[in-house]
């Protein structure tokens, strides 16, 4: 049990499962935070890719200076492409 004095000068209170409870879910608050960050970033790696530079990066699976696309790079052309097109690629 944890106890800290309230305004009033009385203690308060809460239980160990309550306790759990908070901490479980300041811990999924931290993951979904960490999601958001990760997203932002694939948003942002080809931001400035304009529709013609995405085709060719999704057709030849390379950035655009040629090179293979890595994991990330792959996931933020998807993004790119779907913000382009409204679609995944290879979708019609």
């Amino acid at each position: 049990m944890w106890s800290w004095p309230c305004e009033n000068g009385q203690p308060h209170s809460i239980g160990t499962d309550a306790l759990d409870e908070i901490t479980a879910t300041a811990g999924q608050w931290a993951l979904l935070e960490e999601h958001f960050r990760y997203h932002a970033a694939l948003v942002d790696r080809f931001k400035n890719a304009d529709s013609n530079t995405v085709v060719r990066m999704w057709a030849n699976r390379t950035n655009e200076a040629g090179e293979h696309l890595s994991q990330f790079e792959f996931d933020a052309l998807v993004e790119r492409y779907c913000e382009l097109f409204g679609n995944w690629p290879g979708r019609g």
